[in-house]
């Protein structure tokens, strides 16, 4: 199991960051998968990847799986213009795209969501709450035509911020608590791989 092609783009530092991608069918949405600060563009034991063969083969999805690398804050905009090249190179010229992120990496996708208009549904897991909150918050209330899903382990860090959130009302926001996984989904990983099933519409 593999990418059918990978990238490899240089930063500013002397960093770079790196993507994985499937191609998939042009008519359907091309999904990215945003890893962790400091992850790479396969996941710990090929997560990532797996999930990306799993949206391909359910439903015929182009998945583009992105490092996060530790030294560069924010690489969103990088995502976004990597997005639009697969988009083009496919020859789609209306197409939607969604979002998975894990960690820092749904934080990120927010931000790329603000920027990337065809983003139409976004996928969180165990995206940090305790840092930035009200601007999070905020950046939430702006994706208005966004289907956002946030899932949260009950032993993650910032599940003890989920009340403060719920409190907030946003709109189009579904909030899944999966009772005992921790921020890794340590000892879990077909349950964390399966997560993936979430990004796509229902009956899709």
């Amino acid at each position: 199991m593999d990418y059918d092609f990978t990238l490899r783009l240089p930063l500013e530092g002397g960093q770079a960051i790196e993507y994985g991608i499937l191609f998939g069918d042009a008519t359907a949405p091309i999904v990215l998968i945003k890893s962790g600060r400091g992850g790479n563009y396969r996941g710990y034991g090929d997560k990532y990847l797996q999930m990306a063969h799993r949206l391909r083969s359910a439903h015929g999805y182009t998945v583009v799986c992105s490092s996060n690398p530790l030294e560069v804050e924010l690489t969103y905009r990088t995502d976004a213009a990597v997005l639009r090249k697969v988009a083009k190179e496919q020859g789609m010229t209306e197409y939607t795209v969604y979002l998975i992120g894990s960690s820092n990496g749904g934080y990120q996708n927010i931000l790329l969501a603000g920027v990337l208009p065809q983003v139409k549904r976004m996928l969180a897991i165990n995206m940090p709450l305790m840092i930035n909150f009200h601007r999070t918050v905020d950046a939430l209330r702006a994706l208005d035509g966004v289907e956002k899903c946030f899932v949260y382990g009950t032993r993650d860090q910032s599940y003890p911020y989920l009340p403060h959130l719920r409190l907030k009302a946003i709109d189009h926001l579904e909030i899944v608590e999966i009772e005992g996984a921790d921020h890794q989904f340590k000892g879990r990983p077909e349950e964390f791989i399966a997560l993936a099933d979430r990004i796509a519409p229902e009956g899709e």
